[in-house]
């Protein structure tokens, strides 16, 4: 995979938190600004004034795709996601972030700055957690939600999929963001080693 810079990083930092891993698995949180001028899609609107750097770096071959980059320790300490091209109204400036373990699921959630949201359309951003104590004995549910103005949810269903760990303890999960599909007639006609040909059309090598 060309992307994968991030498993280089520095080891999960999670020595550093406290609380239990039910009740603050939430190690560290990070978030680009809007990406929308990187990223050559139909939802190309008005862009916010926030950084748009990207705390990933280069998520060149992430474009088109909306995607779940995990890794999980060999011992179930801790995980890393990271989220690639998530769709939020823009002018959104997520100030905090939680995450509670239950029942087997890593229920993640992001919090707006504020109750206005902008009238210019949709962004995509990038999103990383550090995570403590999921486990990597069995397959891992996460659940990504937004709320909105004063902690109300926003009136659309949480993101949800499954880890498959232990069976695979890293790697990427996608949907395609295409609003036209991207034809081809091999996997070197596809944008990204994270797609493949099928029927003629590119889609991810590993959907949820």
């Amino acid at each position: 995979m060309r992307n994968s810079t991030w498993l280089a990083m520095s080891a999960l930092a999670l020595a550093a938190c406290t609380g239990t891993e039910t009740d603050n698995p939430l190690v560290d949180f990070e978030h680009s600004g809007c990406k929308n001028h990187d990223t050559a899609t139909a939802l190309t609107f008005a862009a916010d004034l926030g950084d748009a750097g990207s705390p990933l770096g280069d998520t060149s071959d992430y474009d088109g795709l909306f995607c779940f980059t995990y890794l999980v320790d060999d011992e179930g300490r801790g995980a890393r996601i990271d989220v690639v091209n998530y769709m939020s109204p823009c002018g959104s400036d997520f100030t905090d972030a939680t995450a509670s373990f239950e029942g087997g699921t890593m229920k993640l959630a992001l919090q707006r700055n504020g109750c206005t949201v902008a009238r210019c359309g949709a962004c995509f951003y990038d999103l990383w957690f550090d995570l403590k104590g999921p486990t990597a004995s069995t397959e891992l549910d996460v659940e990504l939600s937004e709320t909105g103005c004063e902690g109300t949810p926003l009136e659309r269903e949480p993101i949800t999929l499954t880890l498959p760990v232990p069976d695979s303890r890293q790697g990427t999960l996608c949907r395609a963001i295409h609003i036209e599909p991207v034809t081809c007639q091999i996997d070197d006609s596809c944008r990204s080693d994270l797609e493949h040909c099928v029927d003629g059309v590119c889609e991810p090598r590993n959907p949820f």
